[in-house]
């Protein structure tokens, strides 16, 4: 009879507990995100009848959780990019999907002509609609 008396008052306190928003079940978890910056680099090759440049970007973003979240990544050039086809680019805006508290290296590549931009490029990183990291980089 104790024993069916000490269940019933645990399960009343357990009740209780999770009416009054103690249980852990269900919630959301926000966790805030800091971007470190490790490093970046600029990277020319000349070859025999084509350049290529690269731009790499290397980071942490930092968590109380380790999960993967969703970035978007914003490249903007120095003036407007026409594709193979004719359609003119200012920037170039994709969603990525990152794990927090590990190493990213993001890179952009430019080997066409049309690519090959000389003036300033700014590389924006956003989440959630919040700019965690902007640089900008000369391409001469």
């Amino acid at each position: 009879m104790a024993t069916t008396r000490k269940l019933i008052l645990i399960s009343l306190i357990i009740l209780i507990r999770s009416l009054n928003g103690y249980t852990q079940f269900n919630r959301t978890y926000t966790s805030s995100i800091n971007y470190k910056a490790i490093g970046y680099q600029i990277c020319t090759v000349h070859a025999a009848e084509k350049t290529e440049v690269k731009i790499g970007i290397e980071f942490i973003l930092e968590s109380e959780k380790v999960e993967n979240i969703t970035l978007n990544q914003v490249w903007i050039f120095p003036k407007e990019i026409a594709d193979e086809k004719g359609n003119k680019f200012k920037d170039v805006k994709t969603n990525i999907e990152k794990p927090t508290n590990e190493n990213i290296y993001l890179s952009f590549t430019m080997n066409e002509r049309n690519d090959l931009v000389k003036g300033k490029w700014k590389y924006r990183l956003y989440h959630k609609k919040k700019l965690l990291f902007e640089k900008e980089f000369w391409i001469e």
